[in-house]
């Protein structure tokens, strides 16, 4: 019977108060964008090293004279932890891929036979560009093998593109906290001030023996609402500014190829639920010391 009659006191007490709540719901969805918008970085960058990672692999060169062996190492280079595909490359289909790559030039090539390429196979590792590690410890098996000649892969690459994925995560995480902070700083303020506007309200239901749950929970209430109007209106604005950035890349042949991943709808409910979590402890923090309840 009594939740109601909170739910009607916070509804009112909002009202009365549009303003501050209006500019803490600002205040929250600015938060929340920026947060968005790093972690909208964060994904596609994730995309682009993955789709890299499928055209960056290993490559095994297989001593001349082991043909025979082809099956059975191609077998073994499968059940490989990690290994996500294993494909041969035969000494005609090696010139083959050669002739495409100087099609302007062919004069290159000429005299050119199968014979001088070895047989070899391209090895796709999952994740590879995030797993430098990985990548590296499946080459060096390799390698180990007595069939295999030379194993090769873009170690500076992969190196590199690790090095700039720990950076961009390093980034959102301490600008997620920054921001959570600045965020939790404003609401307990506008705290203060709407527990300083209703001091005389306060203080009338204390001396009627209203208990601290029925004093709380219309400003929880007031700042859940806060919390999911702040974001709503946030990812409202990623969203329409991951649409008009899609349409933009769209006759760019290159990026558009790369494609660009909206925010997924798990990063979405995570940063909602983590809004909402610090907003109501900053809430609930703020009243107990404000209030001594």
């Amino acid at each position: 019977m009594l939740f109601p009659i909170m739910i009607k006191r916070a509804i009112r007490d909002f009202r009365a108060n549009l303003g501050i709540q209006l500019g803490t719901c600002f205040v929250i969805a600015l938060s929340v964008l920026v947060v968005s918008f790093f972690s909208t970085l964060y994904v596609n960058f994730l995309n682009i090293t993955e789709q890299l990672g499928t055209k960056l692999g290993i490559v095994v060169y297989i001593k001349s004279g082991n043909e025979d062996q082809v099956p059975q190492i191609y077998q073994k280079l499968s059940k490989l932890d990690g290994v996500l595909s294993v494909k041969y490359i035969s000494p005609k289909d090696a010139l083959k891929k050669l002739k495409r790559y100087f099609k302007d030039e062919p004069q290159i090539l000429e005299g050119i036979k199968p014979s001088i390429f070895p047989p070899s196979f391209e090895v796709q590792v999952k994740q590879a560009l995030l797993n430098p590690e990985k990548l590296a410890q499946i080459a060096k098996e390799i390698s180990s093998w007595p069939l295999v000649e030379k194993v090769q892969y873009g170690r500076g690459w992969v190196q590199s593109l690790s090095g700039i994925s720990k950076i961009v995560k390093l980034l959102l995480m301490i600008s997620a906290i920054i921001v959570l902070l600045a965020m939790a700083f404003v609401v307990a303020n506008t705290i203060k001030l709407t527990l300083y506007s209703r001091k005389n309200e306060i203080e009338i239901l204390r001396l009627v023996g209203a208990t601290s749950g029925f004093i709380r929970i219309p400003f929880m209430l007031e700042t859940l609402a806060q919390s999911l109007i702040g974001c709503l209106i946030a990812f409202s604005i990623v969203y329409l500014g991951s649409f008009y950035f899609r349409n933009l890349i769209s006759h760019n042949v290159i990026l558009a190829s790369i494609g660009f991943i909206f925010l997924p709808i798990k990063y979405t409910l995570i940063i909602t639920s983590i809004t909402i979590f610090v907003c109501l402890i900053t809430t609930l923090f703020s009243i107990n010391r404000a209030l001594n309840l």
